[in-house]
């Protein structure tokens, strides 16, 4: 836990430097100032912050308002507590008004302070637990339990944000899948679907967004800016190193192969005509004999 001690005497800085370290073992910052404190917010991960309300130069008001509105639009928060002298209502709450979480008054008492800093405490590893809960809620709502990639609805969202940059489209689909299941089991078959997401991913690399779509579906888009030989080339490689992959699950080798339609977007259709057109060439590559790329 990182804490920054703001505070312009020399003495209750070092004073409270030590308490902090000897009381908590926090990793403690001190700063002279609020242009310091500022600062040294800007480039450390500060979880507390024990801020003198009344410095030279900019207040400790003013500190805390600029810590409140950088912090606006981030994931992380300073727990603030204010210390003051003045025992004016009107001091405390305007500093609790801009931001600040707590105050201790001067001169204070140690047991105060500590229970005051231990419930500052509490309160920002909650947040971080709760931010972190919220990070992963957000990762299982976009993406594929099984493969780790896109899910379908976050795939298909991301591919309607691109579709006015005329992207090219490939829906690729594992041949004879069914089979794999039922001769191997269902276990073999989410080792082969997970597999191929890496493997496939991987190559794609920043080239493209890809996701699974369904079953053993998958969609990829490639950005507007890509010519139309290089995301070919990458499909082609994509084709023919799943051909040649060894899927190996407990000591059985699995062979795999997969069909590829692919299409691009010229501006005129929307997005469910542009999968029903790639859609298609998939049907088409599967009715020439699988394991090929249908591109028109």
């Amino acid at each position: 836990m990182n804490i920054l001690v703001v505070e312009d005497s020399k003495l209750e800085r070092l004073y409270l430097k030590d308490f902090f370290f000897n009381k908590f073992n926090y990793n403690v910052l001190v700063a002279s100032d609020g242009y310091e404190a500022l600062e040294i917010h800007n480039n450390q991960n500060i979880d507390l912050m024990v801020l003198d309300l009344i410095m030279p130069g900019i207040s400790g008001f003013e500190v805390c308002e600029e810590i409140r509105k950088k912090e606006n639009n981030s994931d992380h928060y300073t727990y603030i507590i204010m210390l003051t002298g003045r025992t004016d209502k009107e001091d405390i709450i305007k500093g609790l008004e801009i931001g600040a979480d707590d105050y201790v008054i001067k001169p204070f008492d140690e047991n105060e302070l500590r229970v005051r800093i231990s419930v500052g405490e509490r309160i920002v590893s909650m947040y971080k637990k709760i931010l972190e809960l919220n990070k992963k809620l957000e990762y299982e709502s976009t993406h594929d339990d099984l493969t780790k990639i896109y899910n379908r609805k976050e795939i298909y969202s991301r591919l309607k944000n691109e579709l006015s940059n005329n992207p090219i489209i490939a829906i690729l689909d594992l041949d004879f899948f069914k089979k794999i299941n039922d001769t191997y089991g269902h276990l073999a078959g989410n080792y082969v679907l997970s597999e191929f997401a890496k493997i496939v991913k991987e190559i794609v690399g920043d080239f493209g967004e890809f996701g699974r779509f369904g079953g053993e579906e998958f969609l990829i888009f490639f950005k507007g800016n890509i010519l139309e030989s290089q995301a070919l080339e990458i499909l082609e490689k994509i084709r023919n190193i799943i051909y040649m992959y060894d899927f190996n699950f407990e000591g059985q080798s699995i062979k795999v192969t997969v069909s590829i339609g692919a299409t691009r977007n010229n501006g005129q259709y929307n997005i469910d005509q542009i999968l029903a057109i790639a859609d298609d060439n998939l049907y088409e590559a599967k009715k020439e004999g699988r394991n090929r790329i249908i591109y028109k």
